[in-house]
């Protein structure tokens, strides 16, 4: 009998925490959201005014609990998490987003769902090639980004920049060719990048973040595929002084709720949450502009002349622009990128956006 209790017992709890991820003590209802990011960055103090501005716009009523620096575990972890009802929200990268995309369920109701790569489509290499670019495609494809979350029991709270995506290396990157010579490294969560890049003759070896720094140390790659903002914060400039100066793909981060936890705010403060959320997020993407060229100045003195800033020629862009082409679209038998690893409908979206972009500036591209 008392183990059956227990069992009960047990089931009860779970069944509750399942439901309830949230607390609810004297009419003031607390999310918890957590977060891989440290509080003394861009996006943590950002996060630490959402935390304030929630307070203040629900007179009190709503309030946040940020759990920062992967106290909620890694991105998978904490999608997790809010799949079982022990986490509210979480703040995603891409890889975190198309994790979300790439499930063949909803998670609410059970439903099934068609797995997308829609998110991870927007770092496809050089499809989007500036901030103007970027600008203007997140306008015309984030009703159809969001609309994918949601598909999955999520409701997707706010998006921001995290930064643009170069190469760092040991010797100096300015060719393909170059580049098909070394082993490149980057972040866990990436397959898809990663068969893009074998695809494109490249060597990508995908490690834990805290151990690329190793890794270049001790010679097992010689090259990384980050964010200069990333590269500082990890001291592997130091190791991979060599930036090239091209744009390869951005890098977006988000703020996603469980569709039940997000159900759970009362109604009347739920736009008011928004609103204040996407000022904050604005905020952040100019923050995070200045925050990438303070990086790269700051990489500048420390390394007191040995930073190398490798500055491309038009022609030479358009010789890492034109290496994707073929492997989008397949040649000799080979089954190209759209369609697999990029959502068709998307990549056909954004391409046509930044192409009718081009021919208005009458850029000289591609």
């Amino acid at each position: 009998m008392k183990k059956t209790l227990v069992c009960c017992c047990l089931f009860c709890a779970a069944l509750g925490g399942a439901l309830f991820a949230y607390t609810e003590r004297n009419g003031v209802i607390t999310f918890k959201m957590g977060s891989v990011i440290p509080d003394n960055t861009a996006w943590g103090k950002a996060l630490r005014d959402a935390e304030r501005e929630w307070a203040r716009v629900s007179n009190g009523k709503v309030k946040l609990q940020i759990l920062p620096d992967s106290r909620a575990g890694d991105e998978y972890q904490m999608i997790q998490k809010m799949d079982n009802g022990t986490l509210d929200a979480a703040v995603l990268s891409s890889f975190g987003l198309n994790a979300i995309t790439k499930k063949n369920r909803n998670v609410v109701t059970n439903r099934a769902s068609t797995p997308s790569t829609a998110i991870i489509t927007l770092s496809c290499p050089f499809l989007i090639q500036d901030e103007e670019e970027l600008d203007i495609v997140l306008k015309g494809i984030k009703p159809d980004l969001e609309a994918k979350i949601k598909e999955k029991g999520y409701f997707p709270l706010a998006w921001s920049r995290v930064g643009w995506i170069k190469l760092f290396s040991k010797t100096p990157v300015r060719k393909p060719d170059d580049l098909r010579k070394l082993s490149l490294g980057s972040g866990t969560g990436e397959e898809e990048i990663k068969s893009v890049f074998e695809r494109l003759g490249f060597k990508l070896r995908l490690k834990e973040q805290k151990d690329l720094l190793t890794g270049l140390t001790t010679n097992d790659i010689q090259a990384v595929y980050q964010s200069p903002i990333a590269v500082l914060g990890a001291q592997i400039v130091g190791v991979a002084p060599n930036m090239t100066n091209l744009l390869i793909s951005p890098f977006m981060g988000g703020i996603v709720f469980s569709q039940k936890s997000w159900d759970a705010i009362p109604v009347e403060y739920r736009q008011k949450l928004i609103d204040v959320t996407a000022k904050i997020a604005d905020r952040l993407d100019g923050a995070i502009k200045q925050l990438e060229a303070d990086s790269i100045e700051q990489a500048r003195k420390a390394l007191k002349g040995k930073f190398n800033v490798i500055e491309l020629s038009d022609a030479e862009k358009q010789a890492w622009y034109s290496t994707i082409d073929d492997a989008l679209t397949g040649k000799e038998g080979q089954t190209g990128l759209i369609g697999t690893v990029f959502d068709k409908a998307i990549y056909d979206k954004v391409k046509g956006i930044v192409t009718a972009y081009r021919q208005g500036q009458g850029a000289q591209r591609r």
